[in-house]
C-alpha cells in the first residue's frame, strides 16, 4: 500500500540490466517473506537515435569557426587543413639524441631483467610455500 509503514523503497544506481528478484530478510516476518520481482531496463534514448545528428554538428562547427565533415567530403579534410606557422626552436645546442643512446637501451633492458626476475622470485616462493 503506498505510503504505509509496510512500503520500502531504496535507489540502486549502476545496476545491470536484466531481471531481478527482491525479499525482505530483515525484519523478520511471519509467514512468507515479502518479494518482488523487478526489470530493469536501459536509460531511455540511449540507443534509440543512433544517427550523426547533421544539425548540430553543423552548428557546433559554425560556432567554433570549424567546418563540419561528413564520410562523403572527408577526404577532403586534409586539403581544407590551414598552413601552420613555423616555430623555431632556440636552443644553445643540438638536441641530444635520448632514446638512440645506449645507456637508454641498457636501463630498459635492464627493468625488464629486473621485474622478471622479481616474478620468478616471487612465484617459486609461492610454489615452495605450497608445497611445504
Amino acid at each position: 500500500m503506498q505510503g504505509s509503514r509496510a512500503t520500502y523503497e531504496a535507489l540502486l544506481t549502476r545496476t545491470p540490466e536484466g531481471e531481478y528478484k527482491f525479499w525482505l530478510s530483515s525484519p523478520s516476518v511471519e509467514g512468507t517473506k515479502p518479494q518482488v520481482e523487478a526489470r530493469v531496463l536501459p536509460p531511455p534514448g540511449e540507443l534509440d537515435r543512433l544517427r550523426m545528428n547533421q544539425a548540430d554538428m553543423e552548428q557546433a562547427a559554425r560556432e567554433s569557426r570549424g567546418k563540419s565533415y561528413t564520410l562523403a567530403d572527408a577526404d577532403s579534410l586534409i586539403d581544407d587543413l590551414p598552413s601552420g606557422t613555423r616555430v623555431t626552436l632556440n636552443q644553445p645546442r643540438p638536441p641530444w639524441p635520448l632514446w638512440n643512446h645506449a645507456l637508454m637501451f641498457l636501463l630498459v633492458i635492464g627493468l625488464l631483467t629486473s621485474e622478471w626476475v622479481m616474478r620468478k622470485a616471487a612465484a617459486t616462493a609461492v610454489m615452495r610455500e605450497r608445497s611445504a
